[in-house]
């Protein structure tokens, strides 16, 4: 074997010592790795002394230099000792564009002693994190993040993000190590892969070594809340034997054998072996790992490097036991290597007149024992060489490894020669792998790799005569004369020369030379073969390489030179057949000697395309087969795996016909073609495919992936597709670009939008100080929505201009006064008459915040999100202008309240900041992977205020509070600020909603003071941090019937107020018992949510009757005497009358029956016995409602029919009657109609005329004995109560019936307003013959008229509706009219209301589930607070609990070609209320209904292509589609090429391009398409070949219109494929001269696609039309025809017949292939004038137009 020499490229230390400047002996460790996106070193700023494509970590105490792959160095210095270095890949944080798609960043990572860990990622960032000091080690893992080895438990751990927590590593167990496990009893990792998931672990204690392999699983970020880290699972592969391994592998890496699989080596130094484990992964989606074999080498050191295979395909470099350096493939020997450096030479250098001397290291190649080939002046440089001792080999990187001499030298050697660099020797090595066996292989593999390492360049002639000499037995020689001797003459050797094939550009203009015509003479062997069947089967495989090449028009200027040597490989194996054949391949002169054929198991060679004619466009398989290279019928290699699927798509089309178009899709994908791999076919070839995709483009099925629709040019279906599959990620290149501002509208549109947004200032007056300027861009927390999705759901008009100005508090509102106070401008009763108005104002202004969080739902999208900065948080201004004195600003003045100024300002204005703040923190979009924990962090202020605190529960009620830990909460409860510690609770329940967290729990139970167990530290906690606690307990618990805090939340309802002597029966602390037992009933019915009768877990706790009881009154009993007994019942069910004392009864007192508790005694409540039904009435209302939610109980709804006597109206006030009506609807959910009539129903007979200018009372009532005023009351509140049942029952549906009923309740509540007393009536003063209006109060019409306006918001949510917005926008300008009797709850409700009706900037509304139903009745509970500090019966904090039942629904439409949202008719077919289905059209971006009721989404118009969402009967075919809608929100559409999208032309008055184009010139035509187009290729078609006049500019024009016309744009490039061919001008001629393009494939080309046409395609619209392609083939024709036939003497065919020389015809040996036509050593039997029939008879597998060709010949044969 031939030890064959390495260049050395120079001595090798690590380049960090030299940048630190540290001794030889310091201690040190570094690391060689390749570069990712290395230079060149040619590139500017490149360090000479440094290699290329490697980088270096080096590290030493406290320091680390990184050295890039262009030399450049960078240092870092750390306080502590660096433990461990590594590079690592991060994801980047979900919604981050950072431009990069799919790929990880890189960091580099270092851990300290200290357990610090610095991170500097390539884009200069900076991380430093704080790890456990017992980390010992840092990997990179496969899959981004570092696995982090530790000392103690647990031992493995792994850090997804810098930002990130560690997370444990689940570890199996190795059932022959008796439960040991990677982690414990002393086993460390050793290795670790980042390219693979696979780790290697020592047991210390075991003595052996383990093999690992990592699998994880993605959380659902939805229910866990966690954005990073997977959870890594640690699966045990092999081990070796328990005691075999005293020391653990110095060297763990991977490379692969002969067969390509992969090994892991384990290189144990004591015992100077190499251990291999060939290893292989079974499963190609998953990890599935397992060891095949192992075996042993004896090595003293060991590397994997690239170098006799392509990257990254690594080898072996081993130093034997003989100190040999050994390159093998896998444990076979390839060669071995001689490392040989010259001695050093000295140089004498003239330095500022002085000589230095300086010694050199020769960088030369050298051969063994010789001097180097150079000139004489350099070998007096250098003397000769010495071969180098080696004593270890390592740090093998790329191509390049470093080698050790026996003095510690080290040496950096270049093994790259050993591959080469020729795609023609690559590709031909793997034909002859898969034809040869593997020894054979492997014994000519060693023969060649010397000659191509010993050689620059040649390599492909090297490969052909070294297979000719091996095949002959012939001894290989190192160099050798590629001049071919047969060529005697000087000039015919120049001209075969290289340098003529280099230089002959140069000198074409001074001596133009004819092209070089090669003769062959077949009619001797050249030289005695020894191995002839290895011979046969290399040009059988080398000539289906060949044929997979004509397939492919990448590989085309390869196929002659592989075509040269086949044939000449066929000359020496005697094959008349494949030289013939290759003869008319490469157009060559043929003089054919006749010899007897050989036998042979077909005719002729393999001939793919004539395949591919006989079995798909003449559908004869039988015959096409015996043409199929034998290759493609065996296991088929991947180098000509390109001919083997083309091969299987025209069999799909043979065998299935026009219903294999879809199969043939399916298969194409599978195979992993695409659009791309098409276009590469001969365009012959690809007509057939195209079609078939072509057909499947219009309708194609809805189960094929992503790539199948992509393929069919439906990109639309292929981007939904991809997201209901994998999310974002499979099409995250459409969603980083979709813009962010007004670009997606018209030129007009943008204009005007822009004049509007100019013009649009909330502000009437800057503040002192402040331009008017600086006003316009003020932030007020409404600017998101005036952009993006948002602007576009409303282009035509400036409504969300006008409710952002309607819900802004952050500016002074105009202070309007009569006309009488502007009298006299100094007079005191002017500045009176506005501080009042201020304070009416100030009422309204207060409560916008709780309208506008709902305005600005959502609307702050992750790339608008700055991460670094703080939430801003808009001022709450409650100053005010006036507009006749230029735009003065007067302050309220809180002085005239009495006592401290700022004590009344914080206490006033506590809860609005808090309102504020939630509506800036539910700016941020949910689920959001930048609000980590650490920004939560950094946002927190010094001192707690009530705007952050809001901002806590905004960030709950989006979930994200669930990435804090109990220490963070802690801190933020520690504060003991009242409003965060509720912000805290409220939004840790919503967060953790239904989780039923035990951490979470205690937390919130703490906060009980009736839960405490005996002898707990008593805490000062306040009323509503306990009704926030209770209501956050039963969200926690939501829907999980659990018994334990079912009876603690059935108790706190009944909770008293005073004080207990019964310890078990603490009171609530406080006051506020009303919002108390009102939270607690809402805990209850969440925890039982729509179960009904079916939670019989609770059936003990005797649940209804408790809650009737407290509904109905009566003795107060303790809930654990109702022990179910008849007793016990018979107690509970006592009327409120039956359980007062005797006394009581005698006097016939009943006064505290409507509320049972007596007189304040020295500022105490003191309860009686009896049940205070206005505290537990609502809570248990609305508990039952919630429990019997939807269930449709009669039994239950009955208890809450309302009362119809006025006896028992006495019993019931009338804001009860509103709260029975809610429960019984929401009970009867199905029962609830959209119409008047049901509105109707709910009104008892005595109600229903008390409000009309005539009372009729019932038969058998006593006028003088009516409540006239509590009848009204009832009855506005009936109607208020059916509004909000209709609110929530049709909420978010928009459904046309509940709008005309809501709008009609609205305007009767309105027009009552007008004519109601300004203060309530005294009772008596009312009768039957007083007006309507004065028989209620206007404080009463006034909430019945928010709550009706609620209701109507509520049908309407996120639709934006102008009509309802003018309502509302009327109500809300009462204030401006004079309005001063409302409420700051009235103001609350109607912005509210209008914050509903633009939910989300108008991409948000609500459901109707039972979770959306229950969080809506809490949030509208319908009673207001009356001022900004009232929480008496409601806690405000839980007005923003709509948030949970908010659902986005804004469905944009996304152009796929321009990556910008488009309007686009939609169709959709959804279910309504009585359970017809209804077509509703929408165009986009539209709100979707809810997932149940839809049962089809289609996209229709004319302009974009067709596609339809169904719900079919498989959810993982069509009902993930949709799912994917509801998930994502969008729908990629895609245009049609000849028309304008809708926000260009609204009205489709632009003509169609096609119809421009046909009228348009060439100057015309490039702007035409400009207009229209979206794929740039199509404009530069239209700016490179239409321009000009002239036939081909013309052709070119004519052709794309017909293209836009019938939408099949990939037809132009076949147009102008077969036109420039073919061309009558001799464009084949050409293209075959200059080119290098195979003449007959492109014949065959035109064949095929003429036949296909012909015999396969119907009448259908064509690709291209065969009238073009017939009248090319005879242009073909015509050509050659006259050339055979009709030639002076006799035709060429004729003479081609009987052998005789034939003249240069261009192109003769192409024709005859493609006609048929057998070759010369068959036709020599033929007798002239022989008829067509005796023909077919000798020639049976000739086809019909080769026979008449044949026997037209015949009869001019001499």
């Amino acid at each position: 074997m031939d030890a064959h020499e390495r260049r050395t490229l120079k001595t090798f230390s690590p380049r960090g010592r030299t940048v630190l400047g540290l001794p030889d002996d310091v201690e040190e460790s570094y690391v060689l790795l390749e570069a990712r996106g290395s230079r060149h070193p040619t590139d500017s700023g490149h360090d000479e002394h440094w290699n290329a494509g490697e980088e270096e970590i080096y590290w030493s105490d406290t320091r680390l230099v990184w050295t890039s792959s262009r030399g450049l160095s960078t240092r870092f210095s750390f306080d502590s000792k660096i433990r461990d270095v590594c590079w690592s890949e991060f994801r980047p944080l979900p919604g981050v564009q950072d431009g990069r798609g799919k790929q990880l960043e890189r960091w580099l990572c270092s851990l300290c002693a200290d357990g610090t860990l610095y991170a500097y990622s390539e884009g200069g960032e900076e991380l430093e994190v704080v790890l456990p000091i017992s980390s010992l080690r840092i990997w990179t893992m496969c899959f981004g993040g570092l696995l982090v080895q530790r000392e103690d438990a647990p031992f493995l751990e792994y850090l997804p993000h810098p930002l990130d927590e560690l997370e444990s590593v689940q570890v199996g167990v190795v059932g022959v190590n008796d439960g040991q496990t990677a982690g414990g009893g002393g086993a460390s990792i050793i290795w670790c892969d980042h390219m693979h998931p696979l780790i290697v672990s020592y047991d210390q204690v075991q003595k052996q070594h383990l093999l690992w392999q990592l699998t994880y699983t993605m959380p659902n970020i939805l229910q866990t809340g966690k954005v990073h880290g997977p959870t890594l699972h640690l699966q045990p592969i092999w081990s070796s034997s328990p005691g075999s391994d005293a020391f653990p592998a110095v060297e763990v890496f991977l490379c692969e054998n002969l067969e390509k699989r992969m090994m892991l080596c384990l290189m144990f130094k004591e015992k100077e072996t190499l251990q291999m484990l060939e290893i292989e992964n079974s499963q190609i989606n998953a990890q599935n790992w397992h060891v095949l074999s192992t075996s042993l080498i004896g090595a003293k050191s060991a590397t994997s490097l690239c170098a006799s295979r392509q990257q990254p395909i690594r080898d072996l470099l081993i130093l034997d036991q003989h100190e040999n350096l050994c390159l093998y493939v896998g444990d076979r020997l390839l060669c071995t290597c001689e490392l040989n450096v010259s001695s050093p030479s000295k140089k004498s250098l003239e330095v500022n007149g002085e000589r230095e001397e300086k010694l050199e290291l020769s960088g030369i190649t050298l051969e063994v024992g010789v001097v180097s080939e150079s000139s004489e002046d350099n070998v007096k440089d250098y003397c000769y060489v010495n071969r180098v001792k080696l004593s270890a080999v390592g740090d093998g990187v790329g191509n390049k490894a470093t080698v050790q001499d026996k003095h510690g030298k080290e040496y950096r050697c270049d093994f790259s020669k050993f591959t080469t660099n020729s795609p023609l020797c690559g590709m031909s090595m793997e034909i002859l792998f898969a034809v040869l066996t593997r020894d054979k292989y492997f014994e000519f593999w060693k023969s060649i790799v010397g000659r191509i390492a010993r050689s620059t360049h040649k390599h492909w002639e090297i490969f052909c005569s070294s297979i000719l000499q091996w095949l002959q037995g012939l001894e290989m020689s190192p160099k050798g004369n590629h001049i071919d001797k047969n060529l005697q003459c000087p000039w015919e050797q120049l001209l075969a020369s290289d340098y003529h094939r280099t230089h002959v550009g140069l000198y074409r203009h001074i001596l133009p030379l004819p092209p070089r015509k090669e003769q062959v003479d077949i009619s001797h062997p050249q030289e005695m073969i020894i191995f002839a069947s290895e011979g046969r089967s290399i040009l059988e495989g080398l000539h289906a390489l060949y044929e997979d090449w004509k397939m492919d028009m990448l590989q085309w200027d390869l196929c002659k030179p592989i075509a040269k040597f086949c044939q000449k490989l066929a000359l020496t194996l005697v094959e008349e057949d494949y030289v013939e054949y290759y003869a008319r391949e490469l157009d060559q002169c043929m003089q054919v000697q006749r010899t007897k054929l050989r036998n042979r198991k077909y005719l002729f060679p393999a001939d793919f395309h004539k395949a591919l004619m006989l079995l798909y466009c003449k559908g004869d398989k039988e015959a096409g087969l015996r043409y199929i290279p034998p290759l493609l019928n065996a296991k088929t290699p991947s180098c000509i795996h390109w001919s083997r699927d083309i091969f299987c798509f025209y069999e799909i089309l043979h065998e299935e016909g026009s219903g294999g178009h879809e199969r043939l899709l399916v298969e194409m994908i599978e195979r992993k073609w695409g659009l791309a791999e098409l276009e590469r076919l001969p365009p012959g070839i690809a007509i057939p495919l195209h079609e078939a995709v072509r057909y499947c483009r219009a309708s194609p099925p809805s189960d094929r992936p992503a790539a199948a629709y992509a393929l069919a040019c439906r990109e639309d279906l292929a981007a939904m597709a991809s997201l209901a599959s994998g999310g974002w990620d499979s099409y995250e290149a459409v969603l980083n670009a979709l813009p962010s501002s007004l670009s997606f509208l018209s030129a007009n549109s943008q204009k005007h939008c822009a004049k509007v947004l100019k013009n649009f200032s909330l502000g009437s007056a800057p503040e002192p100080g402040q331009s008017h300027s600086d006003t316009t861009t003020r932030k007020d927390g409404t600017e998101d929505i005036l952009r993006g999705v948002h602007l576009q759901r409303f282009p035509n008009d400036v409504r969300l201009m006008e409710v952002c100005k309607l819900l802004s508090s952050a500016d002074p509102r105009p202070i309007t006064l009569k006309e009488n106070h502007l009298a006299a401008s100094g007079d005191p009763e002017i500045v009176a008459a506005q501080q009042n108005k201020l304070w009416t104002m100030a009422s309204r202004t207060t409560s916008l915040a709780v309208g506008r969080g709902a305005l600005t739902l959502a609307t702050c999208e992750d790339r608008d999100f700055d991460l670094g900065g703080t939430l801003p948080v808009p001022e709450l201004c409650l100053s005010g202008t006036l507009p006749h004195q230029r735009g003065a600003v007067v302050a309220l003045d809180f002085s005239s309240m009495g006592g401290s100024t700022s004590e009344l300002v914080q206490q006033y204005l506590a809860w609005p900041e808090f309102h504020n703040g939630v509506a800036a923190g539910l700016r941020l979009c949910r689920h959001s992977g930048k609000l980590t924990r650490s920004w939560i962090e950094y946002n927190r202020p010094k001192t707690e205020t009530s705007s952050h605190a809001g901002v806590m529960l905004a960030l709950g009620l989006q979930g994200h509070l669930r990435s804090l830990t109990t220490s963070d909460i802690f801190l933020y409860l520690s504060m003991e600020h009242e409003l965060t510690t509720i912000g805290m609770l409220v939004g840790l329940g919503a967060a953790h909603r239904g989780t039923m967290d035990e951490h979470i729990s205690k937390v919130l139970f703490l906060h009980v003071p009736s839960q405490h167990p005996t002898g707990y530290p008593e805490l000062e906690i306040s009323s509503h941090v306990q009704t926030a606690a209770i209501l956050s307990a039963g969200l926690l618990y939501e829907g999980s019937c659990q018994r334990l805090v079912s009876g603690i939340f059935l108790e706190e309802i009944g909770r008293k107020a005073s004080e207990s002597n019964e310890p078990m029966r603490p009171a609530v602390s406080g006051g506020n018992q009303e919002s108390y037992a009102l939270a607690a009933g809402f805990a209850l019915g969440l925890v039982l949510l729509g179960q009904g009768r079916a939670a019989h877990n609770v059936s003990d706790l005797h649940v209804e009757d408790r809650l009737l009881h407290f509904i109905n009154g009566g003795a107060d009993i303790p809930i654990w005497l109702h022990d179910g007994s008849e007793q016990g019942l018979r107690a509970a069910q006592k009327t409120p009358r039956e359980a007062l004392p005797d006394e009581s009864k005698a006097s016939g007192s009943a006064g505290t029956v409507a509320g049972a508790t007596t007189a304040p005694v020295n500022g105490l409540v003191m309860d009686g016995g009896l049940v205070n039904t206005h505290v537990t009435a609502p809570a248990s209302m609305m508990a039952l409602a919630l429990i019997f939610l939807k269930t449709n109980d009669k039994a239950m709804a009955a208890q809450f029919q309302v009362p119809s006597t006025l006896f028992s109206m006495d019993y019931v006030r009338p804001d009860f009657v509103l709260l029975r009506v809610v429960s019984k609807s929401l009970i009867m959910w199905d029962s609830v109609k959209p119409e008047m009539s049901w509105v109707d129903a709910q009104m008892p007979p005595l109600l229903k005329h008390v409000l009309d200018y005539e009372i009729k009372l019932p038969d058998g009532v006593e006028h003088r004995i009516v409540d006239v005023e509590q009848l009204a009351l009832a009855h506005i509140n009936i109607r208020a109560g059916a509004a909000l049942s209709i609110g929530i029952r049709f909420a978010g549906t928009s459904d046309k019936n509940a709008y005309s009923v809501l709008k009609e309740l609205v305007a009767q509540m309105s027009q009552l307003r007008k004519s109601a007393a300004a203060i309530q009536p005294i009772p008596g003063t009312v009768h039957l013959s007083s007006p309507p209006g004065e028989r209620l109060d206007k404080a009463s019409i006034e909430t019945c008229l928010g709550i009706c306006a609620l209701g109507l918001a509520l049908v309407m949510a996120g639709t934006g509706d102008l009509s309802t917005l003018q309502i509302l926008r009327q109500l809300y300008r009462r204030l401006e009219g004079g309005a001063s009797n409302l409420a700051y709850g009235n103001h609350m409700a109607l912005s509210m209301a209008i914050g509903f009706l633009f939910l989300g900037g108008g991409t948000h509304t609500f459901g109707t589930s039972n979770q959306a139903v229950a969080s809506l009745l809490i949030s509208l509970f319908p009673v207001f607070p009356q001022d900004t500090s009232d929480n008496r019966c409601h806690l405000q904090a839980l007005r923003h609990l709509y948030v949970l039942a908010a659902e986005r629904r804004c469905v944009e439409a996304i152009d796929v070609d321009t990556q910008q949202p488009v309007f686009v008719p939609v169709e959709i077919g959804c279910k309504t209320w009585d359970g017809s289905v209804t077509c509703r059209k929408e165009v986009a971006p539209f709100l979707l209904p809810e997932q149940d009721a839809v049962s089809y989404v289609k996209v229709c118009g004319p302009r974009y292509w067709e596609q339809a969402l169904l719900v079919g009967t498989s959810p993982s075919v069509h009902g993930n589609l949709l799912g994917a809608l509801y998930s994502h929100g969008k729908v990629f559409v895609k245009r049609r090429v000849e028309v304008l999208p809708y926000s260009v032309d609204p009205t489709g008055s632009g003509s169609k391009l096609s119809i421009m184009l046909e009228k348009s010139n060439s100057e015309d035509t490039l702007e035409l398409v400009r207009l229209f187009a979206t794929d740039p290729s199509i404009t530069a078609f239209a700016e490179e070949l239409c321009r000009g006049e002239g036939d081909v500019p013309q052709f070119h024009r004519r052709v794309l219109h017909e293209c836009i016309c019938e939408e099949k744009l990939s037809a132009l490039s076949l147009y102008v494929f077969f036109y420039g061919m073919f061309r009558p001008d001799g464009g084949l001629a050409y293209s075959y001269r200059h080119m290098q393009v195979p003449a007959v494939t492109l014949l065959w080309s035109l064949r095929i696609a003429l036949a296909y046409y012909d015999f396969r395609h119907g009448h259908g619209p064509q690709l291209v039309h065969s009238s073009f392609l017939r009248s090319l083939w005879q242009h073909v024709e015509n050509a050659f025809l006259h050339r055979c036939f009709e030639m002076p003497d006799v035709g060429a065919l004729a003479r081609y017949m009987e052998g005789k020389p034939l003249e240069d015809i261009p192109l003769f040996g192409a024709y005859l292939q493609v006609c048929g036509i057998p070759n010369a050593s068959q036709l020599h039997s033929i007798p002239r004038g022989t008829s067509l029939l005796a023909l077919a008879a000798h020639l049976p597998h000739v086809d019909e137009d080769a026979l008449v060709r044949l026997a037209r010949a015949t009869s001019q044969m001499e």
